[in-house]
């Protein structure tokens, strides 16, 4: 506790801009320092991605950067021009570490430009003065090395010992004298090194790290960058210069560009670590699939966790060592699951499933997967953990042929199979399945699970869906009885393993007085349909607000329009102009409840006769108005006479 407070306090506190950053660019956490120096809130901050931050001509650099330092655990270091709360962009220098179990950067950033101007602003005179001695000797270098190439024969003749100071190194060297002028430099090796002639303060800063590796044997590796930004690793030594009599003459570095040899040896032990990441177990395994070349790594515990050794090469590093290995059963399912998660249409991916053993055995694997994506979105690196759960996935073996004991599935209220699925042989059947299909207990013995169905065209079909996934469902399948009758079902299972053998637990419904329920409720349907449209009267249903949700023909006839164009209308859009006693009635019954019913009201030079009741929802509750109209015009016309 104590250690992680000190880490905390180390990280708010610290004067250096520390942040973490998502491989998928953005801010997770960030130090106050950033706010200090940058002039960002923590809200603001951290609703931003780095690269946003980054000034154009240096965003493709970095991105590259960032992308190559996701591969590996090594640190890299890289400077860029970053954009200000105010609107200025500051030179920092970054270095850069990932964590692949993080999936994230962390980076320290050191801004180059403040660190220049506060120097120069707390300089007093003396180191002013130094400054532009050391400036005046820079200029002056180029004049200094070219004189030195008529004066080295003179010196050799002085006795000073420059041909075997040039004899310690292949590459690079630099010699200064004790006065502290840099009198002779391997001009064409050192630009090529470093990228220029580094000046008298860098020489000073290359001596402090080598000068204790005096041994040419026992170089020192350090860091250099240059002016470009580009970091090179370099093998530096020292040595101490003598004359003749035995007096300290001046110094010498020599140094070689080590950057391949250090970048390989990296990438040795990332890959080190990568093939032991989340292999601390014996159960447990990784792969790594680069999905641009299609390269697979497979780790040594994974190997081991099939029963192979860390040699054995399998199918090089092909994708195939693990999908041939998937069981037939479950293979399509992993496939499609894999390819939705990659294409990004999948939240995750996590599957249960079996891998073949090199003993002839399955084994159950729980695969977890993480895919690495870039900029765009699109992934390009997918790392799976295996872990062997066989143990709690098998089902403990009995002496019996299935793992449904007869006593227990015969209480069961449903029909109950249990069948073999390499024969497709029927081993087990419950007293209620014996009543349905009209078989005996011994006969079952003797039956196979297509013998169930009318024909074999239909079994293959339903087989093919009962295999595609663990748990099957066929809402619909069409059985046949022993005598031949056939009747309709729903059928539903699931697996199960026994003796390194597969089996099938199906339990199957007659549906056959459901699906004629359904069949009246059909027919009544489409005869209240035809009842409602053929009516010869009107007949209109309002929602409670007065919307018209359906008309019948008569109806929309009687308005000029058809049916589905007065859906959605309300009866004032049809200037209809009916009485303040018709719209009352819909308060009233929306009110109460009550019906209400001989309206007159004319409409279009005729009278009509208008009941309205209320419709409800099976709990009562009234959703609208039923309006039913029929003409009372001859009715009417005969109490006139009379």
């Amino acid at each position: 506790m104590a250690d992680s407070l000190q880490h905390a306090l180390f990280f708010s506190n610290c004067q250096t801009v520390f942040c973490i950053v998502g491989f998928e660019g953005s801010f997770r956490q960030i130090n106050a320092a950033c706010k200090k120096v940058l002039g960002y809130d923590q809200i603001t901050l951290l609703k931003k991605e780095f690269l946003e931050l980054v000034h154009l001509e240096d965003k493709k650099k970095v991105e590259k950067t960032l992308d190559d330092l996701s591969f590996s655990n090594e640190v890299k270091t890289f400077n860029c021009q970053i954009l200000d709360a105010k609107g200025n962009y500051r030179d920092f220098v970054w270095q850069a570490t990932p964590s692949l179990t993080e999936f994230a950067f962390y980076a320290v950033g050191i801004e180059i430009g403040d660190y220049k101007h506060n120097v120069l602003d707390e300089a007093d005179a003396t180191v002013r003065e130094e400054l532009a001695i050391l400036q005046e000797k820079y200029n002056d270098q180029q004049l200094i090395l070219e004189d030195l190439q008529q004066k080295v024969p003179m010196i050799g003749e002085e006795e000073i010992p420059i041909t075997p100071l040039f004899g310690l190194v292949q590459e690079g060297i630099i010699f200064q004298h004790k006065n502290g002028k840099i009198y002779a430099i391997n001009e064409i090796q050192v630009k090529h090194i470093l990228g220029d002639i580094p000046s008298l303060e860098q020489f000073v800063t290359l001596w402090d790290v080598a000068k204790d590796y005096s041994n040419p044997e026992k170089s020192v590796k350090f860091s250099f960058v240059k002016k470009t930004g580009k970091l090179v690793h370099l093998y530096l030594c020292a040595q101490v210069i003598v004359d003749a009599n035995k007096q300290i003459f001046g110094r010498a570095i020599s140094f070689i560009d080590a950057t391949e040899q250090y970048e390989l040896e990296h990438k040795i032990n990332a890959l080190q670590e990568q093939t032991t990441l989340i292999t601390q177990t014996h159960n447990e395994g990784i792969l790594t699939w680069d999905l641009l070349s299609n390269e697979v790594n497979y780790s040594n515990s994974w190997r081991t966790l099939l029963g192979y050794r860390a040699q054995d090469n399998f199918f090089g590093k092909q994708i195939k060592a693990w999908y041939s290995r998937i069981h037939p059963t479950e293979y399509n399912q992993v496939i499609e699951s894999l390819k939705c998660y990659i294409e990004g249409n999948c939240p995750k991916f996590e599957s249960e499933h079996r891998l073949a053993h090199k003993d002839g055995s399955y084994r159950w694997m729980l695969v977890k997967g993480k895919a690495l994506k870039d900029r765009s979105g699109r992934a390009y690196r997918f790392i799976g953990t295996f872990t062997d759960v066989t143990e709690r996935r098998v089902i403990p073996e009995t002496n019996e042929p299935t793992h449904l004991k007869e006593n227990l599935i015969d209480v069961l209220p449903e029909t109950v199979l249990c069948v073999e699925i390499k024969t497709h042989k029927i081993i087990s059947a419950n007293e209620i399945a014996c009543q349905m299909y009209n078989y005996s207990k011994d006969d079952w013995n003797k039956v196979y699970l297509y013998q169930l169905y009318p024909d074999r065209l239909q079994f293959n079909r339903e087989w093919q869906l009962m295999l595609k996934d663990k748990v099957s469902h066929i809402p619909v399948s069409f059985q046949k009885k022993k005598d031949g009758k056939t009747f309709a079902a729903e059928i539903s299972g699931g697996y199960y393993e026994w003796k390194e053998n597969l089996f099938l637990t199906l339990i199957i419904k007659d549906i056959t007085q459901r699906r004629n329920l359904d069949q009246s409720i059909r027919e009544e349907r489409q005869q209240y349909g035809l009842a409602f449209h053929h009516a010869p009267f009107v007949i209109l249903t309002k929602d409670r607000q007065g919307k018209i949700v359906k008309a019948n023909r008569h109806a929309a006839k009687l308005l000029n329009k058809r049916p589905e164009q007065l859906v959605g209308l309300y009866e004032q859009d049809l200037k209809i102009g009916f009485s303040e006693q018709y719209y009352q009635a819909d308060v009233e019954i929306l009110s109460t409840g009550n019906q209400v019913l001989g309206i007159i009201e004319k409409l279009q030079d005729f009278h009509y006769h208008f009941d309205k009741i209320p419709y409800r929802d099976a709990a009562g509750n009234i959703l609208g108005i039923l309006v039913f109209g029929i003409s009372v015009e001859s009715h009417l016309s005969e109490q006139a006479a009379a």
